[in-house]
């Protein structure tokens, strides 16, 4: 039987900005609704993107986004929701970290958005969106690619982004280039990680933690990959997601923007692996 210690092998981390294994995101009046999906009479009923085109590289360059929702539930008196904005490339590929909008009926933190005019049956919203000042070209497309809401009395609303087309919510906008990768800092077993592992039948899972930062167009995804004895490797996936409500999660670890991220991420090691003689050096 082989047995993995605390620290499963000698591993050494590797990380770079593009072809490397820690891979930051580096580019690439409202219409009606129709054919929304929807559940308890919620309804995106418009949607429009106010400016076609803007000037990002200052840092402060905003796009105005204006929205209607309406619920057809008497009984309901709050509203939540997100709209996701995001780097689309020339052939439909979506880049990048999702860019959350949140919204709420009843003005609530943590929620950006409140109505500008309306009541709950059908609230106008309208919000600044600010445009990222990085990305991996000097002109990168944006769109809205994904509008979801709830009610308080358990109405749900989901209009994917082969549904918003329709309202052709996409602008451009012009960027500095990102010139640097992401880096990190803190890599360690997660706390609540067996003293040992033995994989001499099966494979098996170790956690670790990891403080991921990009300053300029932010991290989205990427990979860490452990090398062991004998040449060996293990590697686990990690990636940035956006959940219904508009917040971030990096596996465990919840997130407030892309450009500062806690980090846990699985690695599976490869059953009859041999043993680690201890910790090395990390190295980018």
């Amino acid at each position: 039987m082989v047995q993995v210690g605390k620290r499963p092998w000698g591993f050494r981390l590797f990380a770079a900005a593009v072809g490397g294994l820690l891979i930051g995101t580096l580019a690439a009046g409202p219409a009606p609704a129709e054919g929304n999906e929807q559940q308890a009479g919620l309804k995106l009923k418009a949607l429009a993107v106010e400016q076609s085109a803007v000037d990002a590289t200052s840092g402060d360059a905003t796009v105005t986004i204006d929205w209607t929702v309406t619920d057809g539930k008497a009984a309901a008196t709050n509203m939540f929701g997100a709209i996701t904005v995001q780097q689309v490339s020339t052939d439909g590929r979506l880049i990048g970290a999702p860019q959350a909008l949140t919204f709420s009926f009843q003005p609530q933190w943590p929620y950006q958005a409140n109505p500008v005019a309306g009541t709950i049956a059908s609230a106008d919203y309208s919000y600044a969106f600010p445009v990222p000042q990085y990305a991996a070209q000097s002109t990168a497309r944006w769109a809205v690619v994904k509008v979801t809401a709830k009610d308080d009395q358990g109405g749900t609303l989901s209009v994917e982004r082969q549904n918003l087309t329709k309202f052709h919510p996409t602008f451009t906008a012009t960027h500095l280039l990102d010139s640097t990768g992401p880096t990190y800092d803190g890599l360690a077993l997660a706390l609540d990680q067996p003293e040992y592992l033995y994989n001499a039948d099966a494979s098996v899972s170790a956690r670790y933690q990891l403080h991921i930062t990009d300053a300029e167009s932010g991290f989205f995804r990427g990979q860490l990959v452990l090398s062991g004895p004998q040449g060996r490797t293990a590697s686990g996936s990690i990636r940035l997601v956006q959940d219904t409500d508009g917040t971030l999660a990096c596996g465990d670890d919840f997130a407030f923007d892309s450009h500062d991220v806690f980090c846990t991420v699985d690695v599976t090691i490869p059953a009859g692996a041999p043993p680690g003689h201890g910790p090395s050096s990390a190295s980018r």
